[in-house]
């Protein structure tokens, strides 16, 4: 197709930049921003003109500081720094570590929940090798929010233990069916008077049962602490990495 062709082609159609109001991660509709720019063949004028009639309620409210202002990068800028993930991490990071699955929500649920937050809790180590700082984190984090100490457990005494969050996922919807399955197949027991040594044995086992509870929360309590110490590391490394110097290659003689 040439050059005119291509540009008809253009002009014919158009396509849905789609709004944005400052609610949901400014990391998911940047993307939008540069396909709309790159589908006008790099048009500045077409690309600011769908950026501005897409920012909606607060996020609409840049356009007042912006009224000197009408490159896309300017907007963005303005943007980046009134809803941008750089200075919201450790929001996103207790929002990671707090969160717990409610009645009724699926494994599914949970697992995309986690990989938002993980992806704005440490932006730009998405992507990362199995078994990385990254994925474990998201894995232990997925863990902890599906509420099951019993699946929590059995997944992390695999040798190997899965090392990347699809592979919890697939652990823990397989071992959730064998549980249903199990609750299906097990009587129906009725309310039956115990003899009372038997009821001693069962406050025994009861006891025993809280005493190991008590245990697993204070080794849940550790890890958490061990997980916000990684993500210190990481935070760490990633900001290094980003104002170390670029050294010049050697000069050839």
């Amino acid at each position: 197709m040439s050059g005119t062709a291509d540009r008809v082609h253009r002009n014919a159609g158009t396509i849905r930049l789609g709004t944005y109001n400052g609610t949901t991660p400014l990391e998911t509709f940047l993307p939008k921003v540069e396909n709309c720019q790159e589908y006008y063949g790099g048009s500045e004028k077409d690309t600011v003109h769908h950026l501005r009639a897409g920012l909606d309620g607060s996020a609409g409210q840049v356009l007042w500081e912006a009224q000197g202002q009408s490159s896309v990068d300017s907007i963005v800028t303005l943007l980046r720094n009134r809803f941008g993930n750089q200075n919201q991490t450790e929001r996103f990071r207790a929002e990671l570590y707090a969160r717990r699955r409610t009645k009724g929500e699926s494994l599914q649920t949970v697992y995309q929940d986690i990989r938002r937050l993980v992806a704005l809790a440490f932006p730009g180590e998405g992507g990362s090798a199995p078994g990385s700082v990254y994925e474990v984190v998201a894995r232990d984090a997925f863990l902890s929010a599906i509420d099951n100490p019993s699946i929590r457990r059995r997944i992390l005494e695999r040798d190997p233990p899965p090392d990347t969050l699809d592979a919890a996922l697939s652990a823990a919807v397989r071992l959730e069916a064998l549980d249903a399955a199990d609750s299906a197949l097990r009587p129906i027991v009725t309310d039956v008077p115990l003899p009372p040594s038997r009821e001693r044995q069962v406050r025994i086992v009861n006891s025993e049962d809280d005493r190991l509870r008590g245990l697993e929360l204070k080794v849940e309590g550790a890890l958490a602490d061990l997980r916000r110490q990684m993500t210190d590391v990481i935070t760490h490394l990633s900001a290094e990495r980003r104002t170390a110097p670029t050294t010049p290659a050697p000069r050839e003689w």
